[in-house]
C-alpha cells in the first residue's frame, strides 16, 4: 500500500512564498502589543505568526543577535529556530 502524503508539510521555498511585505504603522494596527526595533520601517510577516523586520539601515532584523542584510540568510535562521513551520 503506498504511503498517503501529509500535504499540511510545507517546505522552506513554500513557506518563503508566504511572505508579505507590511508597513509598520499597519502592522502594528494589527498587532499593537508588539515591540518594534526603533529603526524598523516594514515588516515580513510569514506564515505561522512569525516576522522579520525591515530596517531603515537596509538591515533584516529577527533579534539582537540576529540581523542581516540578506534577507534570505534571515529567513532561513527563522525556519531553522521554528520547526513547527515546516506544519503549515
Amino acid at each position: 500500500m503506498a504511503k498517503k502524503l501529509n500535504k499540511s508539510v510545507m517546505t522552506f521555498s513554500e513557506w518563503q512564498d508566504t511572505g508579505r511585505f507590511m508597513e509598520r504603522k499597519k502592522f502594528e494596527e494589527f498587532y499593537p502589543k508588539e515591540n518594534l526595533h526603533f529603526d524598523c520601517t516594514d515588516v515580513i510577516e510569514y506564515s505561522g505568526g512569525v516576522y522579520i523586520q525591515s530596517l531603515k539601515t537596509g538591515v533584516f532584523f529577527i533579534n539582537a543577535n540576529e540581523s542581516s542584510k540578506i534577507l534570505e540568510l534571515m529567513e532561513k535562521a527563522l525556519w531553522d529556530s521554528n520547526p513547527q513551520l515546516a506544519c503549515g
